[in-house]
């Protein structure tokens, strides 16, 4: 969902009832992407099995490496990996 009305208006003109159901549809998943996301940066930290370690460090590794993973991580939309990840049921959205 987009921060801009179907009416094309900017976010600062947008009714306050769309922001707030912005704010309600959109804080909740952005605050689960960030803690999967800190708690599976924290695992890799915590990794005590050396050869764990060392294949989630080399799988990184290759996907610093290869452009097109790299990429594909780095570059897509924060929105798609969120969405991806944490899928609430139509109810708890709104």
């Amino acid at each position: 969902m987009e921060l801009v009305t179907g009416a094309g208006k900017a976010p600062e003109e947008a009714e306050p009832a769309i922001l707030d159901f912005y704010d309600r549809f959109r804080r909740p998943l952005n605050i689960e992407y960030v803690q999967q996301q800190t708690i599976a940066n924290k695992k890799r930290l915590e990794e005590k099995d050396p050869n764990l370690r060392m294949k989630k460090h080399q799988a990184l590794r290759a996907t610093v490496a290869d452009p097109v993973a790299h990429r594909a991580f780095c570059c897509v939309p924060r929105s798609s990996r969120l969405y991806a990840n944490v899928r609430p049921q139509p109810s708890e959205a709104i």
